[in-house]
């Protein structure tokens, strides 16, 4: 999808200009300053949770940005953050836009949001013990998810570097909500969603069976949507699940296989305004 139509602004490496309009929502400035391969980069949702107490409208912000490990990082504006993946196999195997959309949201709750198209497994596994929140859209199984580069982030492989059951020293304590968007990243009883919950995480959401992109696109706006709108983590997983029967129905692309795993807090929990995991 072409960037140009959303509607909240994006940060790339360089110095960027953005207007804000009203809370959680931000308009690009000069995006045709940057190259296309600048263009393809990570990108940093602008969250309104740490300016709330400045003027917002018509409000310019220049912001210097770091790039590192191939992502642009920017100076948080909250001090909780999120990170959303949502690689670019080729099209049409594009889940950017999944990504994207849940930072919107999650900006919009107040976190330090920011997604991903095209940085490695390596990446997304390091950045693990700073998130607050983490989605994933793409392919994998019960075992791990595939980044762009057919690189993974492993749930459960001893001999692998990228490995979550390596976090095993209190690293994603902090990690209030991990949700994987893949086929099977919920299957059997050694998964995505217990390697998460299991080294510390309090909550994580997935799918025991196979799912297709579009009603999977749709439930995860769906989740985010509801998250936004003060849904406790598993009430939201649920209502998104029904919002996606009510329009597919009877073909829910496998979406009815969603399940979740958690604390008792962390599955009634609501995440706006941003929390950590504890």
């Amino acid at each position: 999808m072409d960037d140009r139509g959303l509607s909240s602004s994006i940060e790339r490496t360089g110095y960027i200009g953005c207007t804000l309009d009203e809370p959680g929502s931000a308009r690009r400035h000069d995006p045709d300053s940057f190259s296309r391969k600048e263009q393809e980069s990570c990108f940093r949702i602008l969250s309104y949770g740490g300016i709330r107490n400045m003027k917002t409208n018509k409000l310019r912000l220049i912001l210097p940005v770091l790039l590192l490990a191939a992502m642009v990082i920017v100076p948080a504006a909250t001090a909780y953050r999120s990170d959303n993946w949502g690689p670019n196999y080729g099209w049409p195997e594009d889940f950017s836009t999944d990504a994207y959309n849940a930072a919107v949201s999650q900006s919009g709750m107040g976190y330090g949001a920011y997604y991903s198209s095209n940085v490695p497994a390596s990446s997304a596994w390091g950045n693990l013990p700073s998130d607050q929140v983490f989605s994933f859209n793409g392919h994998g199984n019960n075992g791990g998810i595939v980044f762009y580069d057919s690189s993974w982030l492993y749930a459960n492989n001893p001999g692998a570097t990228n490995s979550i059951s390596k976090l095993t020293s209190g690293q994603i304590n902090d990690l209030a909500l991990a949700v994987f968007v893949n086929c099977e990243s919920a299957f059997g009883s050694s998964n995505l969603l217990t390697a998460t919950v299991g080294n510390g995480g309090d909550a994580a959401i997935g799918f025991s069976g196979d799912i297709t992109k579009a009603q999977a696109d749709y439930w995860t706006t769906r989740l985010w949507t509801r998250l936004n709108s003060y849904q406790t983590v598993q009430d939201a997983a649920i209502g998104a699940q029904a919002d996606t029967r009510s329009v597919y129905w009877p073909l829910t692309g496998g979406t009815e296989t969603m399940t979740y795993q958690g604390t008792t807090t962390g599955l009634s929990r609501t995440l706006k305004p941003a929390v950590p995991g504890s």
